[in-house]
Parts: structure tokens; sequence; C-alpha cells
């Protein structure tokens, strides 16, 4: 009996937020979504993963020990490293095995929800593309299909509206298994989604005429007729990048361009949850800066964007609703996929995901050299610097926001002195007058657009002291 309290304890303790943070979830979406047929879902899923991961810490954490049939204190002898090896090894694949059969039973109920309904009738779907990136010989299109959320936020919205909103985001429905009808002039292909509704293509070698720079589009609509349509059809954006560009941008998103408190656990969640693209923060002299980057040292050079972040896709209408309302570049939003897989709990982590994602740029534009601008608080000064070490002639820059300037650790200011041995020029910025400053002796950006920007600073920290 006291084993199994013992157990019951244990999965408790270490898995309680699990089960409550889903009840919430799935209270509120039962509440609010127009389609409630998921939540149960979650609760199996997290039922069996609690039990599984109890089941692991029984076997390994002293509540099964040789002290007798009654016993809960480990009498046993300090294992040697070979024993906590093999220890190691078991549980490493109890949670293998438990990842494994999570992941296949998402994707059995996924295909059960799908069948379910085609039978009974989805709610009007939209095709979500989103913004990408190509050449003349190569587009890339992506995006994907999902029932119809609306969650468009305004400026007067209340917090309980936008985290509403936020929920629904993460609550997506997502279309599997349909064919998308892309089409560019005359041209025309078919791509299927995927088990999460996502969509990915390569158009090889399109017809030149329907290349445009900077900005190429496509049509893109379902081939189901029986899916009802929130819209007719959806115009995808692929970043070309113009003749006359002199280097690329990439930038980070959160607390690089907009305020978001990453560093503070509360702050970060209060700003990401309950605010929209019209309530959250724009860091001063953002826009002015990164649209004098655009223009170049020429006035005119059309550089182009890429906002690369580690948030998952979910939110990728917030943050292309947050570049438009401020003005900044348009330019292509690169997001991250959460969703669980058979070899890991999760995909790629912050560093090694923004590595692959540059790399990329830089592959399918040889020729072009870029910026590199982020901040101090998510490991972006170490994928930056790995970036800089496999490509030292391709990086013009690197910026980097100081989050926490008295505090910066040593390990980061190590990091931030191995740039100067591949001779790239890196600075730490306190805010965007700092970064054009130093752009401006780099000859990335004009005199003019450096005193722009100072102006547009100088002016927000005045209203600021106002206030």
């Amino acid at each position: 009996m006291k084993i199994l309290i013992s157990f019951a304890y244990r999965a408790w303790c270490r898995w309680t937020f699990l089960p409550v943070t889903m009840m919430v979830t799935s209270g509120l979406d039962r509440i609010f979504a127009k389609d409630s047929t998921r939540w149960y879902e979650k609760a199996i899923l997290v039922g069996i993963f609690v039990i599984l991961n109890a089941k692991v810490n029984y076997r390994h954490h002293g509540c099964h020990t040789r002290g007798g049939r009654n016993s809960q204190i480990n009498y046993e002898p300090k294992a040697t490293s070979q024993k906590r090896l093999h220890q190691n090894l078991e549980r490493m694949t109890m949670q293998k095995t438990t990842r494994k059969w999570i992941h296949r039973l998402e994707r059995r109920i996924d295909r059960l929800r799908h069948r379910y309904k085609r039978w009974y009738g989805y709610s009007p779907v939209v095709v979500q593309p989103y913004m990408t990136y190509g050449t003349a010989d190569e587009l890339w299109v992506a995006g994907r299909l999902l029932e119809a959320k609306g969650v468009q936020g305004g400026l007067d919205d209340s917090r309980w509206k936008n985290l509403v909103h936020m929920l629904r985001r993460y609550q997506s429905d997502e279309i599997p298994f349909t064919d998308i009808t892309l089409a560019l002039g005359d041209e025309e292909r078919t791509v299927t989604t995927d088990a999460d509704g996502y969509f990915h293509y390569q158009w090889k070698k399109p017809e030149a005429d329907n290349v445009q720079q900077p900005w190429t589009q496509l049509t893109l609509q379902t081939v189901d007729p029986e899916l009802p349509r929130a819209e007719e059809q959806s115009i995808a954006e692929v970043s070309v990048p113009a003749d006359s560009a002199e280097f690329g941008v990439v930038s980070d998103v959160d607390d690089t361009i907009m305020r978001t408190g990453a560093t503070n656990f509360l702050r970060h969640t209060k700003t990401v949850l309950l605010n929209n693209a019209h309530s959250r923060e724009l860091f001063p002299g953002t826009a002015e800066f990164y649209s004098a980057l655009q223009r170049g040292a020429s006035g005119h050079a059309n550089n182009p964007f890429f906002y690369v972040s580690s948030s998952p896709w979910n939110i990728y209408d917030l943050i292309a609703e947050f570049i438009a309302i401020h003005e900044l570049p348009k330019g292509p939003v690169l997001l991250k996929d959460f969703g669980l897989r058979e070899d890991r709990w999760f995909k790629s982590g912050h560093e090694g995901y923004k590595k692959e994602r540059i790399e990329a740029i830089l592959n399918t534009y040889p020729e072009l050299k870029l910026v590199l601008i982020g901040d101090s608080g998510q490991h972006d000064v170490y994928a930056y610097l790995e970036i800089v070490k496999m490509y030292p002639d391709r990086i013009a820059a690197v910026y980097i926001r100081d989050l926490k300037p008295a505090s910066r650790s040593e390990k980061l200011n190590t990091a931030a002195d191995k740039f100067a041995d591949h001779n790239v020029p890196f600075t730490f910025i306190e805010d965007a007058a700092e970064a054009a400053s130093h752009a401006a002796s780099l000859n990335l950006v004009t005199e003019k657009s450096e005193q722009e920007v100072k102006e547009d600073v100088a002016e927000a920290r005045s209203q600021m002291n106002a206030e």
C-alpha cells in the first residue's frame, strides 16, 4: 500500500503541471472554440505520459528497493559507475519507447479525427501561406491548411481576449492529407499536406516571366470541393532578392525587434499570452535602422530581410502582422515546429535550429553576404559564432542587443571575443543608434540614414522621460 501511495505521490509531484495545463487549456477551448473535439485526445496522451514516466521514476529513484516489502528507504550501497550507466541506458530506453508509442498514438488519433471530420464536416478552412524565399531557378512554397480561428486582434482588445486568441492559436485544427493547388501564372502544381497540415514544395525551373523581384506571388487553394472555405484562395509571397541587393539581413524577433522580456519568465509569459500584434512593443529606432539596412550604402539597394525565430509556427500570423504594423522591411518569417517526434520530444534546440536556417539561406544565395542581428538572451551569440566559423567571408557584421550589460556572463564575453579571430565585425548594442553608427562605419548604411535613426531614438527617449 505504501509503495502504491509513493508511486502516486511521485507522479503527482513530477507531472501534475502537465494535466493541469491541459485541463485549463481544454476548458477554455470547450467554452470559446467552435470545435472542442480534441480536448479528450490530449487528456489520453497526457495520462499515458504520466503513467509511463511515473513508472520510470518508481523503478529508478528509490521506491523499488531491497529494504523490505513495505520499506521506502533504499539501503543499497552507492551504485558503481557501470551500474549507473546501465540504469541510465535502461531509463533512456524506457523514455524512447514511451516517446515512440505516444507519437504513434497521436498520429493514429489524428487520422481517426480526420476521418470523423470528413464524415461530420469541417468548419470553414483557410490555406495559411508562409512568406518564404527563392531564386529565379527555384521557389520554396510553404504553408498550412487549418480551420479558420478568427484570432485577428485589435489595439483595444482586452488581455482576456488576447489570452483566448493565443490559446486558440495553439489549439490548431489542421487538415492533414489534403491536396493544395499552387498556381504561378499559367503553371499549376499540386502538393499534399502532411499529418500536421503543413505543406512544403520546391518549385524548380519556373517560367522566367512568372518570377518577379523582389516578391513573386502564387495563388493557393484547396482541391477538395467538399471542404468549406473561409476564403476562396490565398496569396503566397516568395522573396526573390533584387539584382541591386548588396547584402541580406537575418534578424531574430523576441527581444531583438519586439520587446518580450525573454530573460524574465513571468514578464515573458505575460507579454506572450496577454498581448497581440498591436499592443506588443517595438524597440525605438528599430524600424528606421532596418529600413536603412534595406536601402544599403547606395540608398536604393532593396536588400532582402529574413526573420528567424525559435517561436512556433502557431504564432506566424501575429509576428507577420507585427512586422507590417510597424513598417519593418517585409521578409520571410521562419519559425519552428514544436511537434513531437519519434527520436526526441521536441525539434532541435534554439542554437542548432538557427544555425540550420541561416546556413540554408547562405547556400541559396552563394554571392550574398549577411548581416546577423540578435540578442544576448537566447544563445544567438553562440549560433552566430558557429556560422562565422563555417562562413567567415560571408558575414558582413554581427549585432547583438545587450539585454543585461551589467551582468553579462564570462562565457558570453569569451564567445564574443572569438568573432575577431575570423575578422568579422561584432558589437554589443544597447539601442538602434549605436548599431546605425557602427553600420555607417562599415559602409552598410548612409550617413543620412544614420542620422535619422539617431533622431528617432532620441525622440523616443524624450517621450519616455516625459511620461
